[in-house]
């Protein structure tokens, strides 16, 4: 499969409520971008996050982030039809999973999660924006660097050692691409999230490489460009992202 960033959210803007809430864990921080404010349950079990929106919209994907799902299933489904995808989770990484394009009013994620009680940073629903094409090789799909302060004795033994935190960065280069695929596609996404330093999630071949979902951002000092030596054909575009699993 090729490359696919869902980076719009339906949530935003829609009205959400839950079946259950803990105190001081909004169902709204779902859509504020934030692994760290969550929305949590009471206990674990069945649970349902309801988005209503203003008027029927098109989605075909579901990203989640921040989450202590591992174990469980996730569903969704959209007025009152039958789920679209039914989907075990294995692992408090990332996700993100498509499903085939349906328009509805009212859409439901249900939550199944019996080990603990659920809790979720973030949750993105829309239309996902495919690349058409893999990344230019050589391509690494995931590079981590961490930061930390250690204390060494004079001789070398390590006497400390305080860990700040890791960071993951993705370069993605794509050459050759129509100009209007560019235009239409990949400059919106440009002007509208990835220069505003919004987070997105990232998935480089959901078939071959299933857990390689990424919840990032466009890295600082990114540039985007759209070099062209050919009239209907751009060079090359590269986006560069950091983030996290």
């Amino acid at each position: 499969m090729n490359p696919i960033f869902l980076y719009e959210n339906r949530l935003i803007g829609a009205s959400l409520s839950a079946s259950e809430t803990a105190a001081g864990y909004n169902v709204n921080n779902l859509a504020d971008y934030r692994t760290y404010t969550r929305w949590k349950a009471l206990s674990p079990g069945t649970k349902i996050i309801t988005v209503t929106l203003g008027s029927p919209a098109a989605v075909n994907g579901i990203g989640i982030a921040g989450h202590n799902l591992s174990g469980g299933v996730i569903f969704v489904d959209y007025d009152e039809q039958p789920a679209l995808t039914e989907t075990d989770i294995n692992s408090n990484y990332s996700q993100f999973f498509y499903f085939t394009q349906r328009t509805g009013t009212t859409w439901e994620i249900k939550i199944n999660q019996p080990l603990v009680t659920p809790e979720i940073g973030v949750i993105f629903l829309h239309n996902y924006l495919q690349m058409p094409q893999p990344p230019e090789t050589p391509y690494s799909p995931f590079k981590e660097k961490s930061e930390f302060n250690s204390e060494i004795s004079k001789v070398g033994h390590l006497l400390g050692n305080n860990f700040r935190f890791s960071r993951g960065n993705i370069s993605a280069r794509f050459d050759n691409l129509t100009r209007s695929f560019v235009n239409n596609n990949v400059t919106p996404f440009w002007s509208n999230h990835l220069s505003q330093g919004k987070p997105f999630f990232f998935a480089w071949d959901k078939v071959n490489a299933p857990d390689d979902v990424f919840y990032v951002r466009a890295a600082e000092g990114m540039t985007f460009e759209t070099p062209v030596s050919i009239l209907e054909r751009v060079d090359s575009v590269t986006i560069e992202m950091e983030g996290t699993r």
